[in-house]
């Protein structure tokens, strides 16, 4: 048995670096993939760790970066709760000669 992250749900690191490689990018995709995090909520420290520990090693690779903002820190979400959704912009086409 490997290192346990999430101890209410039982959920081991490896399976937390196992979901952030398959795609997870923030602490709610992470327990939405393996359910840890969902628990009590203290092992959500450890997952943004695994989750900017595993940016590093994508953007050493060439892969994605990936921000603070993504991870969730430094960002007020009840500020990015009330900003409205923007609607992504028409795209336009250049007229023939």
């Amino acid at each position: 048995m490997g290192r346990l992250l999430c101890h209410c749900l039982v959920v081991e690191e490896g399976e937390v670096r196992k979901a952030i490689r398959a795609g997870a990018r923030t602490v709610d995709a992470v327990g939405d993939a393996c359910e840890a995090g969902t628990g009590c909520g203290s092992c959500r420290a450890g997952i943004i760790v695994l989750l900017a520990d595993e940016a590093r090693r994508r953007a050493r690779r060439g892969g994605e970066a990936i921000t603070l903002a993504q991870l969730g820190l430094f960002v007020d979400p009840a500020a990015a709760a009330d900003e409205p959704e923007r609607p992504a912009e028409p795209a336009t086409e250049d007229p023939a000669p």
